[in-house]
């Protein structure tokens, strides 16, 4: 009789990229096409006002899910553009989270009718904690 071994299956486990502290920056407007079928609302609940936004008073952003455990729901974001158009430079809110097919990216919530932009590269840090 021939005698079969087994050989037991190798797992490697896939390494996590470590965030670097630069992202990939795009921008979305509150319609159900990009959001879900309530885009007022975002992941954390908070209500989003259309006349603040359009004037300007509330900085959000909705952050990629391997993000998330960096940049939670509260927390205070400085986003710093490296080369390229500087306009979104400054501080946003964490409110919301992105599509599970994005990584390391960070959408700004943005009126409908803004121009919209991509920035491949762009630093990020952490203000605040709440």
């Amino acid at each position: 009789a021939v005698k079969k071994t087994i050989k037991p299956a190798i797992v490697v486990a896939q390494k996590k990229k470590k965030h670097r502290g630069r992202v990939t920056v795009t921008q979305y407007n509150p319609v159900v096409l990009q959001c879900d079928e309530d885009p007022l609302v975002t992941a954390d609940n908070s209500k989003i006002d259309l006349k603040k936004l359009e004037r300007g008073q509330i900085r959000w952003v909705a952050v990629s899910r391997d993000l998330l455990d960096k940049y939670s729901y509260g927390n205070i974001i400085e986003l710093t553009v490296v080369k390229g158009n500087k306009r979104i430079n400054g501080r946003y809110i964490v409110h919301d989270t992105m599509n599970p097919r994005f990584t390391n990216r960070v959408d700004i919530l943005t009126p409908v009718g803004a121009p919209m932009d991509i920035w491949s590269d762009v630093k990020i840090r952490k203000i605040e904690e709440v």
